[in-house]
């Protein structure tokens, strides 16, 4: 084992997740900008992506960077930007609802 010291191996993995996750947070940001399309906030905002049609998806947390590279490249018309009060609210709407996602834009627009 490259680290003798369990600390020392708990602190560099952190810090390799830290990068990883940053890694991601880039290609989402780039892609999908800062900016939650339903508030047109960003300052201080958790910025997720939520799939139009409201089915199930991998989170973030979940996807590789590969994952995330095929979905910008392939599907990005499928997904928007939201801030998690907007992607929870947007969730309500569409289960409780019972609307689609074009009626939840125009009502929000």
């Amino acid at each position: 084992m490259p680290y003798k010291d369990k600390e020392e191996l708990r602190r560099h993995k952190k810090d390799w997740d830290m990068t990883y996750y940053q890694k991601k947070r880039k290609l989402i940001d780039e892609a999908f900008g800062k900016e939650c399309h339903v508030c047109h906030k960003s300052e201080n905002k958790v910025i997720c992506i939520h799939k139009k049609d409201g089915q199930p998806h991998k989170k973030l947390k979940q996807m590789n960077l590969a994952d995330i590279r095929y979905l910008i490249e392939n599907n990005k018309d499928e997904y928007v930007a939201l801030c998690a009060l907007c992607h929870t609210s947007v969730h309500w709407c569409m289960v409780r609802l019972g609307l689609r996602w074009d009626l939840v834009e125009v009502y929000w627009s």
